[in-house]
């Protein structure tokens, strides 16, 4: 029986974020047992921005041209909609996206185990602020339909993703990174049950729900990605 899939939410989605940083954290702790709690906090939101790194460029020109050629088109559905709203209805989803966010950290607070010392830390205003955004591509949708055709001309040929599995990858990127970090587990040219970082790996997986194979995903890694990464033809940053 495989495990349902495990994604890390971005952080403006704290109460995600957070617990997401726990079972990763629960999963890492068995493994860096020289790391004593504070570096392992640090190393398990190294983890998360390495997998969240790899994903964002895990991307081919092929597959992303037809998002980029639909997205105007639904934008400019959107702007139908928003103003065929009236204003008066409108003003009353504004306030009851303040509500939301006020609930949410209510509820937040109600139900943390955490102690709570930033207000980065507690649920931001989401609804409110997609409600802004939601009237900002009501009213400049059309000048957002040159920027996408003249992206998609100039969009480089990306990642040679075909049918390669990006997420597990990305645990293994972002696995590769901690360990040169953490250093009490080397990174080995192939992997097997006995090896530590096999174990890792192994356990990551499983928290994701990842079905790939440890060995088969390491060695396509090694073969696709070590070393190469950073001369793929990616977008600059």
């Amino acid at each position: 029986m495989t495990s349902p899939k495990f994604k890390i939410p971005q952080r403006r989605h704290a109460e995600q974020y957070y617990d997401a940083a726990d079972r990763i954290e629960d999963v890492l702790r068995r493994h860096l047992v020289q790391a004593d709690r504070r570096r392992l906090q640090h190393l398990t939101y190294d983890f998360m921005e390495n997998v969240q790194l790899f994903e964002s460029d895990f991307w081919g020109r092929e597959s992303l041209i037809p998002n980029l050629e639909a997205l105007p088109r639904l934008l400019a559905k959107a702007e139908k909609s928003f103003e065929a709203i009236p204003q008066v209805v409108k003003e009353e989803l504004i306030r009851e996206a303040g509500y939301h966010q006020e609930e949410a950290i209510e509820r937040f607070k109600k139900e943390t185990t955490k102690d709570i010392i930033f207000k980065s830390e507690l649920p931001g205003p989401d609804a409110t602020e997609a409600m802004k955004a939601l009237q900002t591509i009501a009213d400049h949708h059309s000048k957002l339909a040159a920027v996408f055709e003249k992206v998609k001309r100039e969009l480089p040929a990306g990642m040679p993703t075909r049918n390669r599995p990006g997420e597990a990858y990305s645990v293994i990127f972002a696995a590769l990174e901690i360990c040169k970090i953490e250093g009490s587990i080397k990174a080995p040219k192939s992997v097997d049950e006995s090896g530590p970082f096999y174990r890792l790996v192994k356990d990551l997986f499983l928290l994701f729900g990842i079905t790939t194979a440890v060995r088969g995903a390491y060695k396509g890694w090694m073969k696709n990605m070590a070393n190469k990464y950073e001369d793929l033809d990616l977008m600059p940053i």
